[in-house]
């Protein structure tokens, strides 16, 4: 059986749903991707038509609709909403991508959602400019979220300006907890940091590549911040068709204490990087 890489889409609005519905059809259209449309905000006020009516009809399948917000609620009060009902369709779904839209609220509370639960998540049109309290939620969500597609030039250097990386490590679907008698299998993404807005290239399949036997792991204790598992030639990971992995049994590490991964990759023109991302868990 094929393992189909799950991916939520999120739409507030008739605007973002026009710049999404393309890539949603194309990717609900591949057999490897399992493909679901959260619709929220705008689309579910009778004021503004109930447009998620525009959502089912080009959509029919795996839709999920719910009310954020009344007339005259503060933002902050539509972000909680917001925060706690995507929460729990991530814990149901367990989606391995998140795809978001823009600077509304509904988008920095996905983005929040994602980033917290170590979920990939995508934001799309980042880095732009228009003087309001849009800039502020944009860019927020540019630093909640680990791949942008941008719209021009000058938002991409944006987006580089505020610290963004180019390529990026990270480790996919990592659970908040796990207990002292698990042997784990960790395993890893690599991908381009940000990308261009087209179609050509899979976020998955990006051209930023580690060469196979060249990366190894380490566990830091994050409390004292001392090196449990050191780097070494026992750390390298393994390869298959999926992904970079490696297991670990936790039956040498202390319950109750919280962890972190380190990777160090060394790539093809030999230059050597140590990632922290601060992708933390606890055993218990």
């Amino acid at each position: 059986m094929i393992y189909k890489k799950k991916i939520i889409f999120v739409t507030a609005t008739r605007a973002d749903f026009g710049k999404l519905k393309s890539l949603i059809k194309i990717l609900k259209g591949r057999k490897e991707f399992k493909v679901y449309i959260v619709v929220t905000g705008m689309h579910m006020i009778g004021r503004f038509g109930y447009t998620y009516s525009e959502v089912t009809k080009v959509i029919k399948s795996k839709i999920i609709k719910f009310k954020n917000q009344l007339l005259g609620d503060n933002l902050e009060i539509i972000l909680t909403k917001t925060t706690e009902k995507f929460s729990k369709i991530v814990n149901k779904i367990n989606p391995d991508l998140i795809v978001i839209h823009g600077d509304r609220v509904e988008t920095l509370a996905c983005a929040v959602v994602g980033s917290l639960n170590h979920i990939l998540t995508a934001h799309i049109e980042g880095g732009e400019v228009s003087g309001t309290i849009d800039d502020t939620i944009r860019h927020a969500v540019t630093k909640l979220s680990h791949i942008h597609f941008v719209g021009t030039k000058n938002a991409k250097d944006r987006i580089i300006k505020m610290g963004e990386i180019n390529n990026h490590i990270f480790i996919k679907g990592l659970q908040p907890k796990y207990r002292e008698s698990e042997k784990v299998r960790f395993r890893i993404g690599c991908r381009k940091k940000y990308v261009q807005k087209t179609f050509t290239e899979s976020v998955y399949n990006s051209s930023f590549h580690v060469p196979e036997g060249s990366g190894l792991y380490s566990f830091v204790d994050v409390g004292t911040n001392t090196t449990i598992v050191p780097f070494s030639a026992y750390t390298s990971m393994s390869c298959d068709s999926t992904s970079m992995y490696f297991d670990q049994w936790l039956n040498t590490f202390e319950p109750g204490r919280y962890y972190k991964v380190l990777f160090k990759l060394k790539y093809n023109d030999g230059q050597e990087i140590i990632y922290d991302n601060d992708e933390e868990f606890k055993v218990i």
